[in-house]
């Protein structure tokens, strides 16, 4: 199942469209505002005549409409319509993708706001932030599309609908690549470092790399199988830091079961090596079963006992020198 994305790109452009003649007809605006709003259209009217899109566009959108009524609204919407497509053209043609597509969406220039957005992820395949973005708007669209009443669709509504269709199965593919990618990764990471390294290998950050790409798809799950599958392999030795890693592994992988017999297991070899007289050793597998209090007692008796053998050691010596001292004559 696919995750859902609460980002009304649509609903933004409805906001900005004709609902706005509507409210002007209802907002009781002050004086001062009816002039600042005719104010705003002669500046976006006077530079979209002398060929200023970027002045027009910023004065037509500052304005918002919420002051105009009939004609004038009319006529600032034009200039928005009209610059918006302009300056989102040129944004393209200098590969600046996601401010065309800001300036498509004010102007309510769908199918050209859609193949901004598409042309945005294939100049930063890579980057997540921006996939995520365009699985967001995209989504939201297509859904939004398929909803909206037959005498309110558009004359290109099937040709917009048919191209976010396909955009969204382009979305599915790269979020795969990618997805496969990273686990591929992982695999690499974790071979290499338990060659090198012997106990095995922490390979979380490609893992968690590759659960967000897959998660776009709805195939986290992958991901999870993978950090299960190396949490029973680390835990099977005896290693403390294999077993560090087989904790973190399973928790990825939501195996909380898995993650209490990893512990349990290093409890049991803290057992034996506190048996065995080796405090330290069981006190970091004891921190390992989540028995911090006993693994920091551990601690504290040893260095205890540490100090009394050097406070005795250095008692010995002191007495050896004196003996010494006695036997050599010089006290």
């Amino acid at each position: 199942m696919k995750p859902a994305f609460a980002v009304p790109e649509l609903l933004i452009a409805a906001v900005l469209a004709a609902p706005l003649a509507a409210w002007a007809d209802e907002v009781d605006c002050e004086p001062a505002e009816k002039r600042k709003a005719a104010a705003l259209l002669a500046t976006a009217e006077s530079a979209d005549k002398a060929g200023r899109a970027a002045e027009a566009f910023a004065a037509a959108k500052e304005e918002g409409g919420a002051c105009l009524k009939g004609a004038e609204e009319q006529r600032r919407q034009a200039i928005l319509k009209q610059t918006s497509l302009k300056l989102g053209d040129e944004a393209e043609k200098k590969s600046r993708f996601i401010d065309a597509f800001d300036y498509y969406q004010v102007g309510q220039h769908g199918l050209e706001a859609d193949r901004a957005m598409i042309r945005a992820v294939r100049a930063k395949s890579g980057d997540l932030e921006t996939v995520n973005r365009a699985y967001a708007y995209l989504r939201r669209t297509h859904d939004d599309l398929g909803r909206l009443p037959q005498a309110q669709r558009a004359p290109n509504h099937a040709k917009r609908a048919k191209a976010g269709a396909a955009y969204l199965a382009e979305l599915d593919a790269l979020a795969k690549k990618n997805g496969d990618a990273a686990l591929a990764d992982e695999e690499k990471v974790f071979t290499t470092r338990k060659v090198t390294q012997g106990a095995g290998a922490h390979s979380l950050d490609e893992l968690e790399r590759s659960k967000r790409w897959l998660d776009l798809i709805g195939q986290s799950g992958r991901a999870n199988q993978r950090a299960e599958q190396r949490g029973d392999a680390l835990a099977a030795g005896d290693a403390r830091r294999s077993f560090l890693m087989a904790t973190s592994s399973s928790e990825f992988a939501g195996q909380s079961v898995k993650v209490q017999k990893t512990k349990d297991k290093a409890k049991s070899i803290g057992e034996a090596r506190l048996r065995a007289g080796e405090k330290l050793a069981a006190a970091e597998y004891f921190e390992i079963a989540g028995q911090d209090s006993r693994a920091e007692q551990l601690r504290e008796a040893t260095e205890a006992e540490s100090e009394r053998r050097e406070v005795s050691r250095k008692k010995q010596f002191a007495k050896e020198q004196d003996d010494l001292e006695k036997e050599l004559g010089l006290d």
